[in-house]
């Protein structure tokens, strides 16, 4: 019979059982899955941020390959987001998507609006939205309805806005290197929790 005093057992038991749902925790964690969503975010990821920052998309001239960029940019805001929110499940880090943020792009209509959508809200957006739009081009944003040859031969560049819509809230626009950061952050900050669970798969 134990002599040891009841505080110290049920310090013990804490303790062990403790040990027991992080063992338990370790062994759920599938390294498959992960690496299936990490790596899908991290190159969706690098992509974007190739295509956001860029000047000069139109120094080789006029052509489809342009609209496919814009197309090809969608295509990966579409995969960063559901891969980082996998990412996010597997390894219950939704929180960290919730503690950050991205501001709208506001105009005079929608000051009253939310400035801000944390990036969790934001990523469900981007899966569940009936309209997405990227805005790379400056002529093209600012002059395709009243003067389009002025449009097609402006080579402005921005850093690329993306516009959406779902069934939360009517368009809104934002920053893509606003998020394409914050989800950067986050992909270290899965990978750091995944390398407690003995799964090390690196960023580089």
């Amino acid at each position: 019979m134990s002599t040891l005093a009841p505080s110290t057992l049920f310090s013990e038991n804490t303790y062990r059982n403790a040990t027991r749902m992080e063992s338990d925790q370790m062994r759920t964690l599938d390294k498959t899955l992960c690496r299936h969503a990490f790596d899908d975010a991290v190159v969706a990821t690098a992509r974007l941020a190739a295509f956001s920052t860029s000047r000069s998309l139109k120094a080789i001239g006029h052509g489809g390959y342009y609209t496919i960029s814009a197309d090809l940019c969608k295509k990966d805001l579409l995969i960063a987001a559901i891969s980082v929110r996998k990412l996010s499940e597997i390894t219950s880090t939704s929180s960290a998507l919730k503690n950050k943020s991205v501001r709208f792009l506001e105009n005079k209509t929608q000051q009253k609006l939310a400035s801000s959508i944390s990036v969790w809200d934001l990523i469900g957006n981007i899966i569940h939205g009936v309209e997405l739009e990227i805005i790379k081009d400056i002529g093209m944003f600012l002059f395709a309805s009243t003067d389009p040859l002025r449009a097609m031969n402006s080579t402005d560049e921005i850093d690329a806005a993306v516009i959406i819509k779902s069934d939360k809230f009517d368009r809104r626009a934002f920053k893509l290197n606003d998020l394409i950061s914050h989800i950067n952050t986050y992909i270290e900050e899965a990978n750091d929790e995944m390398a407690k669970h003995r799964i090390f798969l690196g960023s580089g």
